[in-house]
């Protein structure tokens, strides 16, 4: 079994499309923030694009650290997570000056127009009037992942094939294994 988790419009032809929301997909609804309905090792691969920086991640409530050991619970061993967070580190080089044109190309298709300064631009990525939880870049999603057992984690490209076209650019896409 393949999970394509919080899958919105972006389905995949022979995975599990799942989604609480999309009531326009057909896709199984399941709350991700919450225990998994799957089996332990039951699953070869999961993805997931631009979800994880939705959920808490705090010392009271950490809805990604349970989603991060859920996903863990669930793969088989050798089986392998895709994630894709918006890339914190653009917002963060854009407001330094370091700009590689990355974070730009966020604030003209992804912003709206009264979003103005610097520092607008970086809340908006961040909390997106508060539908963003929590921020993510390679040093702290690559930690989540391995502090809950994934091993041979790493930054991927952006995959065509799997990957949403609108999501090119400015996505941190990692790569994980369940040993």
């Amino acid at each position: 079994m393949k999970l394509n988790l919080a899958c919105g419009m972006n389905t995949k032809k022979g995975w599990v499309d799942v989604d609480l929301l999309r009531e326009e997909v057909k896709a199984e609804r399941v709350d991700l923030s919450k225990k998994w309905p799957w089996e332990n090792s039951s699953v070869e691969r999961i993805y997931c694009e631009h979800f994880l920086e939705h959920l808490e991640r705090t010392t009271k409530n950490d809805e990604a650290g349970l989603f991060m050991r859920e996903a863990y619970r669930v793969l088989e061993p050798g089986g392998k997570i895709r994630i894709g967070v918006p890339n914190a580190e653009a917002a963060f080089a854009f407001y330094a000056g370091f700009s590689d044109g990355t974070f730009e190309h966020e604030i003209k298709h992804h912003h709206p127009p009264w979003v103005q300064t610097d520092m607008d631009h970086v809340q908006w990525s961040f909390r997106m009037n508060g539908h963003h939880k929590w921020a993510y870049d390679e040093q702290s999603l690559g930690y989540l992942m391995k502090s809950v057992g994934f091993d041979d984690v790493f930054v991927s490209p952006f995959d065509e094939k799997m990957d949403s076209e609108i999501r090119k650019i400015g996505t941190l896409y990692m790569i994980g294994r369940k040993p």
